[in-house]
């Protein structure tokens, strides 16, 4: 991220700046009074673009990621045809049929 910090005696004046400097593409991302006058953050429209580009491609890995795994139903322990009927019940006696 490159963001250029432009002041000026103006908001007018500063603004002029920033389109010299960014073109007419740019974003304002902060402005506020100084003592000197006018103090605006800004950046060319191109580079947040690419920002965002790069936001959203980080994003999609993470949930990729951290996506969850489809699990087999583990047996019981000691009788490997009976098996719990849902996840967190106990394992019931009958043999499974066919």
């Amino acid at each position: 991220m490159n963001a250029r910090k432009f002041i000026a005696a103006s908001s007018r004046e500063a603004l002029q700046l920033v389109r010299a400097e960014l073109g007419a593409e740019a974003v304002i991302l902060s402005n506020r009074k100084v003592q000197d006058g006018v103090e605006i953050v800004a950046m060319a429209g191109s580079e947040l673009a690419h920002l965002n580009e790069t936001r959203m491609q980080v994003q999609h890995a993470e949930q990729t990621r951290s996506a969850p795994r489809p699990r087999a139903a583990a047996p019981c322990p000691g009788a490997p045809w009976i098996r719990p009927r849902r996840w967190g019940q106990k394992c019931s006696r009958q043999r499974r049929r066919g």
